[in-house]
């Protein structure tokens, strides 16, 4: 039969079940089906880990590692998956890849989709498609970007469809029927997005004392009103300091109080 869109009854019926799920894992439980509705195979959901890179680039940013979320494959291949994700070397994106700020909208990806269209992948991401080939080898996938925990600026995370279909069968799913699916993607996304920041809180795990002193900092206070007010010394609040930034990956003081005060690990 080959991909299917939805009707508009259908798409609202979706909705309806996302936003009525009791939480994301039961809203993936709806997508896994929605997928198979649609006659793709299986649907992943994926996050890119990215540390904030200060090196003189424009909005420079290394993947430290892919997250995986959720997945309706069979126990081994999740297994595989996961692990094979969460150790890949990490590389380095910069501001004018298309990588940093990707569209916004549906889009198809793989190996055999980008041969298909004559583009030429890196070396890393060559990589990525050949590991996703090797465990459920799809002709292709189609990429429902979703908000990132790590940034609202970032479509980092994505819904992934995988199937046997051509390339050019994915072109017209695009253009014909990922539109009556984005409805339901953006209903799970209400899901999945406090789902991420717990993650992504539980990723970070920064320490008491860590979270002490960025509060301190977010409420005037320098480096040394800090030490006075802990009993400790400003060697130690600049250590404190230091391994929240590693812990939150970001480069510098002021980003590592703001994406603490978006994580809801202190107050604005």
């Amino acid at each position: 039969m080959g991909l299917q869109r939805l009707t508009k009854e259908e798409t609202n019926s979706f909705v309806r079940k996302v936003l009525a799920a009791p939480d994301a894992q039961a809203g993936f439980d709806i997508i896994a089906a929605l997928t198979l509705r649609l006659g793709f195979k299986h649907c992943l959901v994926l996050e890119a880990v990215m540390t904030i890179v200060s090196n003189g680039a424009r909005d420079g940013r290394t993947m430290d590692q892919i997250s995986l979320i959720f997945s309706n494959h069979r126990e081994s291949v999740r297994t595989n998956l996961a692990r094979f994700f969460s150790s890949a070397p990490p590389f380095q994106f910069h501001g004018d890849r298309e990588f940093l700020m990707p569209r916004t909208e549906p889009l198809a990806m793989g190996s055999n989709w980008y041969k298909a269209r004559n583009i030429s992948l890196s070396r890393a991401e060559q990589h990525y498609y050949d590991a996703l080939d090797e465990e459920f080898r799809p002709s292709g996938i189609i990429g429902f970007p979703v908000r990132s925990s790590q940034s609202d600026l970032m479509f980092s995370s994505a819904v992934l469809m995988s199937s046997d279909a051509s390339a050019d069968e994915l072109s017209a799913f695009l253009h014909d029927a990922a539109p009556s699916v984005q409805p339901v993607i953006d209903a799970y996304e209400t899901k999945l997005y406090p789902h991420l920041i717990n993650l992504e809180i539980l990723r970070v795990g920064l320490s008491q004392r860590e979270l002490d002193c960025l509060t301190m900092i977010a409420s005037g206070y320098n480096t040394k009103g800090v030490a006075h007010s802990l009993d400790i010394t400003i060697a130690m609040v600049s250590r404190h300091i230091r391994n929240a930034q590693d812990k939150l990956r970001v480069p510098n003081l002021a980003t590592a109080v703001l994406k603490a005060q978006r994580l809801n690990l202190i107050e604005f």
